[in-house]
């Protein structure tokens, strides 16, 4: 690229009978692309689909997007850009290389090339065992749902990394003031070795009767990897959820979305300090 620095990966759900529809995105800078990128000399059997690969080593990239079964203009916004996305899509192994000075036989068009092998299923990156702890203390300023018959909605907590999954109990949202005082373990999950591989801890802020995710947050998982369980108590800012508006059962995105107190921690099983 000449003036563009933004490279662009998409992630699309195919339909036989309607338009594709965006899942996740991922962005790069093109300059942290050519900085890693070695100096490759091109095969003279270059074009062909058995040509050896000599660019940078693949790695896992996390991908985040909408909530699982919203599309539509709901999820357009969290399905475009990741860094604003409430949920984790799971993962793409992918490479980045930069060709310097190709042949000029060679057109500017998008080149594809056929593995030489198939994915097997179940490849992911290599893994160790990890604790996640989450000690939910109380939510200040949660907003307030009642139903038809004037009663409140009670609210519970989630917390998520990867594919797995805490749990609290129901607790009464006293006009915004929601007290847990539970602590929950997920013990021995497999998570990626490499830091930049972990996706982020997720946490959810729901509503009952029905059971929908209104406010959210993005816990970075290289911040609680650093405090190796020693981290304090914290008030984790909330985030409306755009794809359900008050409209659809969720929270005013104009309104204060509250934030939870949480002792979070997130630590190798061997530095977890009981089994």
């Amino acid at each position: 690229p000449t003036a563009a620095t933004r490279i662009t990966v998409g992630l699309w759900d195919y339909n036989s009978f309607s338009r594709d529809r965006p899942v996740a995105h991922l962005y790069l800078d093109y300059k942290d692309v050519l900085r890693n990128s070695s100096k490759i000399k091109l095969p003279r059997s270059f074009g062909l689909s058995r040509s050896p690969y000599q660019g940078p080593r693949p790695r896992w990239h996390n991908l985040y997007g909408a909530p699982l079964g919203v599309q539509g203009r709901r999820g357009a916004l969290q399905n475009r850009f990741g860094d604003e996305a409430s949920t984790y899509r799971g993962r793409a192994l992918l490479s980045f290389e930069v060709l310097e000075r190709p042949p000029a036989t060679v057109s500017t068009v998008a080149h594809s090339r056929a593995f030489r092998h198939k994915a097997m299923d179940g490849h992911a990156p290599a893994r160790m065992p990890y604790h996640l702890r989450c000690l939910a203390i109380l939510g200040s300023e949660i907003p307030v749902f009642r139903s038809p018959g004037g009663s409140t909605h009670k609210m519970r907590l989630v917390v998520t990394i990867g594919g797995h999954r805490l749990e609290y109990s129901w607790a009464k949202n006293e006009r915004g003031l929601v007290a847990w005082r539970e602590l929950q373990a997920a013990k021995s999950i497999q998570l990626p070795v490499l830091l930049e591989e972990i996706p982020d801890v997720c946490v959810y802020l729901q509503r009952c009767n029905p059971s929908l995710t209104v406010c959210y947050a993005r816990v970075p998982a290289a911040a609680l990897l650093k405090e190796q369980f020693r981290g304090p108590p914290r008030w984790v800012h909330l985030t409306p959820d755009a794809c359900r508006t008050r409209r659809n059962g969720g929270a005013d995105l104009a309104a204060n979305p509250g934030a939870v107190l949480l002792k979070l921690g997130l630590g190798l099983s061997e530095d977890a300090g009981y089994p």
